[in-house]
């Protein structure tokens, strides 16, 4: 599928070597050398877990949110992550 251009993005991988094992695959097999979309839905954190966001805003603790929130995307961009859905919105 990926050598014929069937796939562009990946949901749901979570560790970097899995990413790295796909984007070096693609951008070996790939005509186009178009790298892989990744996302993940970080509702605890990536790495690093974190109270859910129903929990969180129970707090009252807005720093506390934002903190999470920033923790989370730098955890999520260094694992190779281009989009994350979080914190929760459904």
């Amino acid at each position: 599928m990926i050598k014929d251009g069937q796939v562009g993005a990946i949901f749901n991988t979570v560790t970097r070597q899995d990413i790295r094992a796909m984007q070096d695959q693609v951008m070996e097999l790939s005509r186009l050398k178009i790298p892989l979309f990744f996302a993940y839905d970080v509702l605890h954190g990536q790495r690093t877990v974190f109270p859910i966001s129903l929990g969180l805003a129970s707090s009252f603790n807005l720093d506390a949110v934002k903190t999470v929130g920033r923790v989370s995307a730098y955890e999520a961009a260094d694992d190779g992550l281009n989009m994350t859905w979080a914190p929760m919105v459904d």
